[in-house]
């Protein structure tokens, strides 16, 4: 499975999780890419949210959550952004 996400404004295809990678899937694409945070995406390749590393180590290691647990089910929900120009 192919852990990139294309940004609309660069084309440049980045790493990113779907909503449907486990914890560990998820950490492992941040430990290839070097990043501590990507973007997740749904099954239509729209961006739905961040993960962060600290997400993880909170959310799953310190709440006691199986590695297995679906990013889906941690990720804060309700975007907000600003476009600049």
């Amino acid at each position: 499975m192919q852990h990139q996400y294309n940004d609309d404004a660069t084309n440049d295809p980045g790493p990113a999780c779907w909503e449907s990678d486990s914890a560990r899937e998820c950490a492992e694409v941040m430990q290839k890419y070097r990043v501590s945070s990507v973007p997740v995406v749904d099954a239509h390749n729209r961006l739905v949210g961040v993960i962060t590393d600290r997400d993880l180590a909170l959310r799953i290691v310190a709440a006691g959550r199986a590695a297995s647990t679906r990013i889906g089910e941690i990720i804060p929900r309700g975007i907000k952004y600003r476009s600049v120009v």
